[in-house]
């Protein structure tokens, strides 16, 4: 019975999805079932390897869902913020981001421009900082240590002791 309810959740992610990770790791029937004629074999994919864009979104609305009533927020404008950011802090295309939101959203999506705009620019603004924040830490470690090594002075030689004369048999003749 699952499998009956998840091959047209498959049928709708595409059919070109579908060939290239292969039925076979869902649903064990195989690519075969597909019934495409003159298709080329490709080869069979154990795991299925998927890009971050859509758990991101999936993620981001999700969570700001769950806390969409702390702000008193409707339900779409916290999944716009959610998706928004989320998109933005996993692509670093902060207009990619935008316009993902607001196709996402059909015809809310011209609503929540506004929202989806502040929370990719308050994404991108976090990520910058952050580097910042990272380039001044290495900074200031080799500064430090450069610092360091100079404060203490050039290297002294080691004292090696001085071997110890060797004392002269007396020579019997």
């Amino acid at each position: 019975m699952a499998t009956i309810v998840l091959i047209p959740g498959l049928l709708g992610a595409g059919v070109g999805s579908l060939i290239f990770l292969g039925l076979n790791a869902w649903t064990g029937y195989g690519t075969f079932s597909l019934a495409i004629p003159n298709l080329p074999p490709v080869a069979h994919v154990d795991g299925a390897q998927f890009g971050p864009t859509f758990p991101a979104m999936f993620i981001g609305a999700a969570g700001e869902i769950a806390l969409s009533h702390l702000a008193g927020l409707p339900m779409v404008a916290a999944a716009a913020i959610g998706v928004g950011a989320m998109t933005a802090g996993m692509l670093q295309l902060p207009m990619t981001a935008v316009l993902l939101t607001t196709l996402f959203f059909g015809t809310d999506g011209i609503k929540v421009i506004p929202l989806a705009v502040v929370a990719v620019v308050a994404v991108v603004a976090v990520v910058a900082v952050a580097a910042v924040v990272a380039v001044v830490a290495v900074v200031a470690v080799v500064v430090s240590f450069v610092l360091s090594k100079w404060l203490a002075g050039p290297p002294t030689a080691p004292q090696v002791p001085e071997p110890a004369q060797a004392a002269v048999p007396p020579q019997v003749r």
